[in-house]
């Protein structure tokens, strides 16, 4: 795979980031309508990585991905 970063790829990464402060904010919110708020954004961010995951596994894109990711530190 050589070329610009597949699109999906770019926002499994930003979904992550979403994930990681929502995931946070469910386990030290100040409320507890707060709590559930971020739990609903922490679900939405999950479906768009899956979403996103397997678009680039239906394109053999997430294969490409894990095989450049493997040869990192190889050169």
């Amino acid at each position: 795979m050589t070329g610009p970063v597949p699109i999906e790829w770019t926002r499994v990464v930003a979904a992550h980031q979403h994930a990681r402060s929502d995931r946070e904010a469910i386990r030290h919110g100040a409320t507890q309508q707060l709590r559930d708020e971020a739990a609903l954004r922490f679900g939405r961010a999950l479906d768009a990585i899956m979403d996103n995951l397997s678009a680039l596994d239906d394109r053999q894109d997430l294969t490409r991905i894990t095989a450049l990711l493997s040869q990192r530190g190889r050169v």
